[in-house]
């Protein structure tokens, strides 16, 4: 399942008493005409929410998926990078340093944010190739909060989710 509201709070609106946010995904049309997401019949906006499933010999292998605006693509390809290249378990690959290159909704700047339990070395290394470096907090949320499901060839499954956020895994 997978809910989204856009921006930090959605709408800002509650539907009822519910105490459930209403979405805001229409904040990304555009009113100019020329706009590729120019407000129109049939037009679709921008959209970041991007879950993916890796295949094995044909089966679902991996499923994945974070929160995390236009820094979505580059989370989810460094977890994968961690599970398939690096062989770590769901945890483990959830758990590693993080960075977001470009903007987001708290910090308009295009810099390379990386989390500062990265270390010291990688941050000077990146600085020198030219990068303009911010360190951002350790496990912080601008990294995306993401979760995995890893299924093994023999059915086990293995679930994580991001020490980033409050989620959680559970098996039934």
């Amino acid at each position: 399942m997978l809910q989204s509201l856009y921006f930090d709070w959605g709408s800002g609106v509650v539907a009822g008493d519910t105490g459930i946010l209403w979405q805001n995904r229409g904040a990304a049309f555009s009113l100019d005409p020329t706009s590729p997401n120019a407000y129109a019949p049939g037009k679709r906006p921008f959209y970041t929410l991007n879950p993916g499933m890796a295949l094995k010999d044909g089966r679902p292998h991996l499923l994945y998926g974070t929160q995390g605006a236009d820094g979505q693509p580059q989370t989810l390809s460094l977890i994968l990078s961690l599970l398939i290249d690096h062989g770590l378990d769901p945890l483990d690959a959830l758990s590693q340093p993080r960075f977001l290159l470009g903007k987001t909704f708290s910090d308009a700047t295009d810099s390379l944010k990386i989390e500062e339990n990265v270390g010291d070395a990688v941050v000077d290394r990146l600085s020198a190739m030219g990068h303009a470096v911010s360190r951002i907090d350790a496990f912080s949320q601008l990294g995306g909060q993401a979760g995995v499901i890893r299924i093994s060839q023999d059915g086990q499954i293995v679930g994580a989710h991001d020490p980033r956020s409050d989620g959680g895994a559970t098996g039934i």
